[in-house]
Formats: structure tokens, sequence, C-alpha cells
């Protein structure tokens, strides 16, 4: 159902596109790379910052903005509409979800739960088993946001990388 509301809205945002182009009179002269970007806009359009990583979130953003500049612009290049519809695929490709976090978390979790205390300091085995603590209540609380889940992980790996030998 979702993918039928998704192809109408772009479809719908396609179509809103081309009659304000035609009604401004503008000359798309690179038709095919112009309707891919506004249907990959739409389909952008349909995401939201909740449940993804804001360190994720911030550059799909601006490539957003800069896709819908590119698309609104009055004569376009065609290596400017490529660009831009790489850059906003590439974005969308590296957004981070919750889910996938909360999956690196657990992994990680799993992993440094079953390190062997090969002769490391008590403060770092101390710091790194605090850490572990955290991301566990962090991955078992399902109210954990993207952020939180990623907050967790980034101390867990600070913690693992920060283990010294005695």
């Amino acid at each position: 159902m979702k993918k039928i509301v998704s192809l109408a809205l772009a479809a719908s945002l396609l179509f809103s596109a081309a009659s304000f182009v035609a009604s401004c009179g503008h000359k798309i002269e690179h038709r095919p790379q112009i309707t891919e970007l506004w249907v990959l806009i739409a389909e952008c359009e349909m995401l939201s910052p909740a449940g993804h990583t804001s360190a994720s979130w911030a550059p799909f953003a601006a490539a957003l903005s800069h896709a819908k500049s590119v698309a609104g612009s009055t004569s376009p290049g065609a290596a400017l509409i490529t660009a831009a519809t790489g850059e906003l695929r590439t974005a969308k490709a590296n957004l981070v979800t919750g889910a996938k976090v909360r999956e690196d978390l657990g992994t990680a979790i799993n992993i440094a739960s079953n390190w062997p205390n090969s002769g490391y300091t008590a403060a770092s085995w101390a710091a790194l088993q605090n850490a572990i603590t955290a991301a566990r209540g962090a991955y078992g609380n399902p109210a954990s946001t993207a952020d939180q889940l990623d907050a967790a992980l980034q101390n867990l790996f600070v913690a693992f990388d920060s283990l010294a030998k005695a």
C-alpha cells in the first residue's frame, strides 16, 4: 500500500513540476534526467528525520535541498542534473535507521561481552564493562532513538578501543 501511495505522490509531484515548468515557459532540454530527478525528490520527500540518525539525516537534507534547487532552476544542464541525482541517491542510501543502529549495537554488545580480559588495566576494563551496561540499557529500551542507540554504539567503540594492557 505504501508503495502505491509513494508512486501516486511521485506522479502528482511530477505532474505539478511539469505544469509549473510549462506555465513559466521554461524549456527542458534534458527531460529523462530531470524526470528522474523529480521522481527521486518525490520519493525522498516521503522520508522523515524521525527514525534516522542526525548524522546521516543532515547530509541527506542538504542533498535534497540542492536537488530541489537544481530541479527548480530554469535551464539546468545535464551534468548538473546528473550530479544532483547522484548526490541525492548516495545521501539516501547512506541514511542510517534506528533499526540498523540497533542491529549493529547488538552485534557490538555481543562481541564486547565475550571479549576476554587478557591483562587489561582495571580502569580500562571497568570502562568497557560500564559501556557494555549502558549499551545494553539503550539496546533493551524500545523507546531509544536512533541517536541514542548510535551514541551507545560510539561509546562502546571508544571504550573497546581504549582498552590498555596492564
